[in-house]
């Protein structure tokens, strides 16, 4: 027979428990790597967890609540030293943590016989909040990019509506794009890199960041072009959409004259593509040239964006049929490269 249940309290759990967490803040203090110290985080925190299939005793409760107490202590002397991403990932966690302790903290009867840990801990997780949220940098970072930013409305007890949150970030985007002006460049260029050096292959981390750079290309187009006149390899990852915002800018000439030359140079074909799928200005003719240009070296990502551009743009109006699709669609199949099939299936 197969069952679950809760540990049974014991010194030697306790014991085993303090080892085990012992041990792994020794391996995060002398770990260097970003990815390791994530990896540690995780394997600590197994250790805030409450038995979620099976009743638990009011000891194991209490000893868990302290445990949280050690780590998010622990975490949070360390906090300035850890990359945003990382931070934004751990308030989020904490927030979770917090509203299980304040449920604790608020029964009045004490029926965990928690009420004192749960408290402790409370405190030391918003000593955490403050501790982080100090940095403006940290704040703006977590405003652009991610999707487990925990906000002041979150951490006053409101529950959001369903699009309140992204609402919240649009708005602060319009903040700091009028807070951006030659005397501030370099310190929102210095903040525009971190966000694009973000590792990350989940597609819901970027879409606030790309709406600020489009922003920032529409209402600020010569910020945007002393941004793209520097090439940082991160950034220019998402050169598509400060593309798009220069094109519906009030600089259209720089913004042709841009395009211009990265064709000319046969750089970031694929981006440039990619925005004109999103351009509202007649773009066939640069997609024609960008698709002539990637075939010859074999730029298959560049003939890509060609193809789905087509099936995207294809109207009797603007027939894309013979000039992109058929040359595109040739290209990738004497290739045997179906992959282009994972940016189109989806498309009406």
């Amino acid at each position: 027979m197969i069952s679950t249940g809760a540990a049974q309290m014991s010194d030697d759990l306790t014991t085993i428990r303090q080892k085990a967490i012992a041990g792994l803040q020794r391996l995060f203090d002398t770990a260097s790597l970003a990815s390791e110290k994530a990896q540690l985080i995780s394997a600590l925190r197994q250790a805030t967890r409450l038995p979620s299939q099976a009743a638990y005793s009011n000891e194991l409760c209490e000893l868990v609540l302290k445990n949280s107490k050690e780590i998010a202590d622990f975490l949070t002397a360390r906090a300035p030293s850890l990359p945003p991403d990382l931070i934004e990932h751990l308030e989020n966690r904490m927030f979770r943590e917090y509203q299980r302790a304040c449920e604790i903290a608020a029964d009045e009867h004490d029926r965990r016989g928690c009420k004192r840990a749960a408290e402790n801990l409370i405190a030391s997780i918003l000593r955490f909040r403050d501790l982080v949220n100090a940095d403006p940098q940290y704040v703006q970072y977590k405003t652009l990019v991610g999707y487990e930013a925990v906000f002041d409305y979150h951490w006053n007890g409101r529950q959001p509506g369903y699009n309140e949150g992204e609402n919240y970030r649009k708005e602060k985007i319009e903040e700091y794009i009028r807070e951006i002006d030659k005397q501030t460049i370099e310190s929102w260029y210095v903040l525009t890199l971190l966000c694009a050096g973000t590792k990350s292959n989940d597609g819901a981390t970027f879409p606030i960041f790309l709406e600020f750079l489009r922003r920032l290309g529409q209402a600020r187009p010569h910020i945007a072009i002393e941004f793209l006149r520097r090439e940082n390899p991160d950034l220019m990852d998402f050169l598509a959409a400060l593309l798009t915002g220069l094109s519906e800018s009030d600089a259209r000439a720089d913004y042709q004259r841009i395009v211009s030359d990265y064709l000319a140079r046969n750089a970031y074909l694929t981006n440039v593509a990619r925005h004109c799928r999103a351009a509202a200005l007649p773009v066939d003719a640069t997609v024609r040239e960008v698709l002539t240009r990637a075939i010859a070296p074999n730029e298959t990502f560049a003939v890509f964006e060609c193809l789905i551009f087509a099936i995207e743009k294809h109207s009797p109006e603007l027939p894309l049929i013979g000039p992109i699709f058929v040359p595109a669609i040739q290209f990738l199949n004497g290739r045997g490269d179906a992959r282009w099939i994972h940016g189109a299936w989806y498309l009406r």
